[in-house]
């Protein structure tokens, strides 16, 4: 592959014109600006004030010259960090490739195009993969607003993020969030889930309604705007805004405003347009505040499945930046994980889910998404819900196949997964870190 594919320039045939630069010549540096070079006078037994002068004047140009020579060579070896890589503006998670860094530039040309020099001083590979700002938020957070008559603000387009992972594998910088999220401040997060603070707070205070009464009119938004210490300041901005669109339109609040950011975020993040389909759901005014101790208690109104499904798939952008259904495995091998308590419940359906995934044709996030279609029919059209054996039917499983596939997947596992690991036979204990309170695994027959 040619160099001016890989970093933009076209190579040193032409000296260092890519950077603005000529070609030193042997005529005396011609290519740096000097058009001929100091013709050399005669030697002679005392050197005259002029001849002084002009080889001071030509050991001043070598100087020069040389300065150019190292500046041009630093900035070719990526360590200039205004450089921009020779303007691949955007494309600084290709620093290197940083292990195909899952091309930042698509991430609306990295946003910060001027600053690709700053991924990870834009040929640092390992550093390309923690420049959020580089790629991480390109098209985000630039497309919101303060709601008004035109709706309330959007969340914009995900970005590509230098930190992509290949699909089905969690980032690994993820494991600690899950862990420890105190311990991991919003630049990470957005690094690794590929949305900013905006979309996790849609994403976050819609799972909270859901969760919480099995349906959305909007009462989440009192419990975060009468208690906004209790919230990310994210939240409670959104969820003013989803407040003044549902005044302003209906009068009172009924989660209209909610569903549309959140169905546009959905768009963003799966391509796919759900608003027609759920736009028309009946219409129905908060009273109070949610119950937010449903989410542990399942007492919403959902089936048990149907928790389990919102969970995950809330959760499954968050671990690396793609709907891939990663979030499944990765919740059933590791001890604390955001939704743990869930696995301890239904650790079958769990399981039931990830050997559905499998079955369709790979591990790509198909399963949970058929499933969370299925919940979300419930949860605004009053359908039947989410349901294990129909999920395992239409990947061409059944219960008594599941342990089979398990099987299968524990010989090809995800790469970074050692062959014969275990993930279906896993202790978890943990709590999802947006919960006030944790339940231990509970054996369950399914």
């Amino acid at each position: 592959m040619a160099m001016a594919g890989i970093y933009g320039y076209t190579g040193l045939g032409g000296g260092f014109g890519g950077f603005g630069m000529g070609a030193p010549t042997m005529g005396g540096f011609g290519g740096f600006g000097q058009t001929s070079a100091f013709t050399p006078t005669q030697a002679n037994a005392q050197n005259s004030p002029m001849q002084m002068y002009q080889m001071t004047q030509i050991l001043q140009m070598l100087l020069g010259a040389l300065q150019q020579l190292s500046q041009g060579y630093a900035q070719m070896m990526g360590q200039g960090g205004a450089v921009n890589r020779v303007g691949q503006a955007g494309n600084a998670g290709n620093a290197g490739n940083a292990g195909n860094a899952g091309n930042a530039g698509k991430a609306g040309n990295a946003g910060n195009a001027g600053n690709a020099g700053n991924a990870g001083n834009a040929g640092n590979a390992g550093g390309a993969g923690g420049a959020y700002g580089a790629g991480g938020v390109g098209g985000v957070g630039g497309a919101y607003g303060a709601g008004g008559a035109g709706g309330v603000g959007g969340a914009g387009n995900p970005g590509g993020g230098a930190g992509t992972q290949a699909p089905g594998v969690s980032d690994p910088g993820f494991r600690a969030w899950a862990a420890a999220p105190g311990s991991v401040g919003s630049a990470e997060r957005t690094r690794i889930s590929e949305l900013d603070d905006r979309q996790r707070a849609i994403l976050h205070v819609w799972g909270i309604q859901a969760g919480s009464s099995g349906k959305n009119d909007g009462g989440v938004i009192f419990n975060i705007l009468n208690n906004p210490q209790d919230f990310k300041p994210e939240e409670v901005k959104f969820a003013r805004e989803a407040y003044n669109y549902d005044m302003q339109h209906y009068g009172g609040v009924t989660g209209k405003g909610i569903d549309q950011a959140f169905f546009g975020l959905y768009q963003d993040m799966t391509g796919e347009d759900i608003s027609q389909r759920y736009n028309n759901r009946p219409l129905t005014f908060a009273q109070g505040p949610v119950d937010m101790n449903n989410r542990l208690n399942g007492q919403n109104g959902l089936g048990e499945f149907d928790n389990a499904v919102i969970r995950l798939w809330g959760h499954d952008r968050l671990d690396n930046g793609q709907n891939d259904g990663s979030i499944v495995q990765f919740s059933l091998q590791n001890e604390k994980s955001m939704d743990a308590d869930i696995v301890g419940k239904q650790r079958g359906n769990v399981e039931a889910l990830l050997a559905a995934d499998e079955a369709d044709g790979g591990r790509d996030g198909s399963a949970l998404a058929r499933a969370f279609t299925d919940s979300m029919d419930r949860i605004y059209l009053g359908g039947p819900g989410a349901n294990v054996d129909k999920t395992l039917a239409e990947s061409g499983i059944n219960r008594t196949t599941v342990g089979s596939v398990l099987d299968r997947i524990k010989e090809t596992p995800f790469p970074g997964i050692p062959p014969g690991i275990d993930i279906t036979n896993t202790a978890n204990i943990g709590k999802c870190p947006f919960f006030k309170g944790g339940m231990g695994q509970v054996k369950i027959n399914n």
